[in-house]
């Protein structure tokens, strides 16, 4: 150990540590933020020629950067950046089979994912994903990119999985949003965006989100109002089958979007219920049942149509199963 007037004794050479590197980045950048500062003061009182030196220069800075691949910004859309140091493993486990290296991460064996996410800020509404990538695994291979709802366990909710063709260097390709599904969304989701690939000629450099931040407010009625209920004659919902129910007694018009309490009850076999607004195919998983009588339950928010009317679509089912609508509040 050094006495406290001793330096520290120098590391040895040799690689450092992805911890090491990025603790030794954040020091190496608040030095140059306070240094920039420091000389900015000196040049200015040496400009005022109170000492009679001469004034103080920025020091040396780097070539300006003057282009990128990512494609141009649209107006009123907000992009989040994730770089390659953003994303972490699929498991604890894949750690080991992943390399890190100053242009992006490369797998180094098959069907291992690397994953990054986004917090949605409520009432967002999607606008496109744009990978940074190069694939020389001489295929194609794809991106994955998915909503994450709080309480739910699936990511069940997909926007434009992004397609990768393979050679042509590290590009930038984007997905545009669909305009069904697309939001907006409730507090507490995120979005997830992955890559894996079956070699290790893939490499992710970076992936960018766009979306539109929205304005929206939740309003909760003094007492739930029931909007529907398949047991009152129209039968339980069937297989692929999809019912359009009106909220028009419950939320204004104007309402952006419905906050619900969605039941299911007597369930058969086992399926997912996705909601969406009405006139629309639903894209959104809201609910999902795994056996013969299961009774459930959970809160979700759906957009609306101009009728105030919201689309209900059983998927992925192999029975049966009544659904009730409680409308709980609105978006506005």
């Amino acid at each position: 150990m050094s006495t406290p007037n001793e330096p520290e004794e120098a590391p040895a050479s040799g690689p450092l540590s992805r911890r090491n590197l990025l603790a030794g980045l954040g020091a190496v950048g608040g030095g140059m933020v306070l240094t920039g500062g420091l000389a900015q003061a000196a040049s200015a009182e040496g400009s005022a020629g109170s000492s009679g030196d001469a004034p103080v220069g920025a020091g040396t800075r780097g070539t300006d950067i003057t282009s990128t691949i990512a494609s141009a910004p649209q107006a009123g859309v907000h992009y989040e950046f994730r770089s390659f140091w953003d994303f972490a493993p699929e498991t604890a486990t894949n750690d080991s089979h992943v390399q890190w290296s100053n242009t992006g991460g490369i797998y180094n064996s098959g069907g291992y994912a690397l994953w990054t996410s986004f917090d949605l800020p409520p009432g967002a509404v999607l606008y496109d994903v744009e990978w940074y990538v190069y694939n020389n695994t001489g295929a194609t291979t794809s991106t994955m990119n998915r909503v994450w709802v709080a309480g739910q366990p699936f990511l069940g909710h997909s926007f434009g999985d992004t397609s990768i063709s393979n050679g042509g260097g590290l590009k930038a390709v984007r997905n545009v949003a669909s305009s069904t599904g697309n939001g907006p969304f409730p507090h507490g989701c995120r979005v997830n965006c992955g890559a894996s690939a079956t070699s290790s000629n893939f490499l992710v450099n970076g992936v960018r989100l766009g979306y539109k931040p929205g304005a929206l407010s939740p309003v909760l009625l003094p007492s739930a109002v029931r909007a529907y209920d398949s047991r009152d004659g129209d039968g339980a919902l069937a297989p692929n089958g999809t019912r359009t129910i009106s909220l028009a007694g419950a939320i204004p018009a104007g309402a952006a979007g419905a906050i619900i309490s969605l039941s299911l009850t007597d369930c058969h076999g086992h399926g997912t219920v996705r909601l969406g607004a009405g006139g629309a195919t639903p894209t959104a998983t809201a609910i999902q049942w795994s056996r013969t009588g299961d009774q459930i339950t959970t809160a979700a928010n759906s957009a609306v149509d101009g009728s105030r009317r919201i689309a209900v679509k059983s998927a992925y089912s192999t029975g049966n199963t009544h659904v009730i609508v409680d409308v709980v509040g609105y978006l506005v």
